[in-house]
């Protein structure tokens, strides 16, 4: 008889377990398909709350010799390849050399200027810096100007790029940021692979060289 009931308590209990099992596996379920759900609905509520309709800036560029007008796109973030970022280092490092103006930095700033420009322009960049009128003896210590790069759009198939800048004009012992004006730079430029001495490939190690180079305001509507 004892026998009897203790293989009666074990089945019993086999059967509790089972049922167990199974009701842990379905309220696991009911959580998981409840998350499912909740995570569903907060995909759909941000795609709800998401404008309908974005406006988007557009830029334009004046030329200052022709008064002709050019729209600029605005590109939305992508992925570079490794040519493409390439450029835009070489050229924003060109922008900063070229544009910016502190008394302390100028001559490295020169150097590096014309060591990334094709002849003519090097010719048409020194000139800034010859006579009476040249650039460092009417600003001197006095005068610093910053640069901002806002934007950099390459064109891989004709090695053109368009850049956006702020650059910011004061008076060393003034306080603030000085007048600020928005600029847009227009550069051809190419990889100069001819032979070229040590000292050369030190400064400039992948022959990147600007051959034409233009700035002209920003108008922005």
């Amino acid at each position: 008889m004892s026998e009897q009931k203790a293989s009666a308590d074990a089945l019993d209990f086999e059967a509790s377990k089972s049922v167990m099992a199974a009701k842990s596996e379905h309220r696991a379920w009911s959580i998981t398909k409840g998350a499912c759900v909740l995570t569903g609905l907060s995909w759909i509520a941000l795609v709800l709350l998401m404008p309908l309709k974005t406006v988007e800036p557009y830029v334009v560029s004046v030329d200052k010799q022709s008064g002709q007008t050019q729209l600029l796109t605005v590109l939305d973030e992508k992925t570079l390849s490794q040519q493409e970022a390439l450029d835009r280092y070489w050229i924003a490092n060109y922008i900063r050399w070229r544009e910016v103006y502190d008394w302390y930095t100028l001559q490295r700033d020169y150097d590096m200027t014309l060591a990334f420009s094709s002849p003519n322009v090097q010719t048409e960049f020194a000139a800034i810096y010859e006579g009476d009128n040249a650039l460092d003896v009417e600003w001197g210590k006095r005068i610093k100007a910053n640069v901002t790069i806002l934007s950099i759009v390459t064109d891989p198939n004709t090695n053109i790029a368009t850049i956006r800048f702020e650059k910011s004009i004061k008076a060393v012992e003034e306080a603030g940021v000085g007048i600020s004006e928005r600029w847009v730079a227009t550069l051809a430029y190419t990889y100069n692979t001819t032979p070229r001495s040590d000292a050369e490939r030190l400064n400039n190690p992948v022959g990147f060289e600007v051959t034409s180079y233009r700035v002209d305001p920003e108008l922005i509507q």
